[in-house]
């Protein structure tokens, strides 16, 4: 559904070019980041969407954040200008912090990332609240800059925790509650952070909540990319 904002600005594009897709993961295995390029395997069953509709998730991405790729179903990539009232029901981003793009993350710089990660994701009492109106604000700006309309609402996130850690990676679980054209739906989503080659990454995984097996494909997927990315930038 949170997508489906995003297809809304762009509901007039033309729809000659729509039913192309013009690049995939194969074709660009490596991004450009902080004068470095980072190899980026697609998540689980997700391919990278392209340059050409890599621009329609920008908005997903807070103004602190670079959107590096974006990934989808295969069999929505193609539809993903038109969308769909209910929006995607999985996809993926890769984002890095702006103001530490090019940056030099060390071991003691990463270990102190995650450690303040792990306060404001965690699930500890003391763990700083997410500020839940900010987000919404800012989404908000972004579609009816694009000219969307629809407003979206979104309710107070539940922490799920950490989800996996290790020297160069850890990964967080979050669920939340979105509302949008008079539609409710909740979504599971995971963050890992990365360091390749230097660089800092950020790796979000999204997908509809149906039951526990959601929360499982967020916490598999989430793992099994973070080792994958490291693995490709040894």
């Amino acid at each position: 559904m949170l997508f489906s904002c995003v297809k809304e600005s762009f509901a007039q594009a033309d729809s000659g070019s729509s039913n192309q897709h013009i690049e995939s993961a194969q074709k660009i295995p490596t991004y450009r980041v902080g004068m470095k390029s980072i190899t980026v395997p697609a998540p689980g069953d997700l391919e990278e969407t392209g340059t050409d509709y890599r621009v329609l998730f920008e908005p997903l991405a807070p103004d602190s954040n670079r959107l590096i790729a974006a990934f989808a179903p295969a069999r929505d990539i193609a539809k993903l200008p038109a969308g769909s009232e209910d929006g995607l029901a999985r996809y993926a981003l890769l984002e890095t912090l702006r103001q530490a793009e090019f940056a030099e993350i060390n071991e003691s710089v990463f270990k102190q990332s995650k450690e303040l990660m792990a306060q404001q994701f965690g699930t500890t009492v003391d763990a700083p609240a997410l500020d839940v109106k900010a987000v919404q604000d800012e989404l908000n700006h972004k579609f009816k800059a694009q000219g969307g309309t629809a407003e979206i609402s979104l309710d107070k996130p539940v922490p799920l925790g950490v989800l996996f850690s290790k020297a160069d990676a850890m990964g967080f679980g979050m669920m939340m509650s979105l509302r949008s054209n008079e539609k409710n739906q909740k979504m599971v989503a995971g963050m890992a952070l990365i360091r390749a080659q230097s660089r800092l990454l950020y790796a979000f995984v999204f997908t509809r909540y149906t039951g526990d097996d959601s929360i499982a494909w967020v916490r598999t997927t989430s793992e099994h990319w973070a080792d994958a990315i490291l693995k490709a930038n040894p």
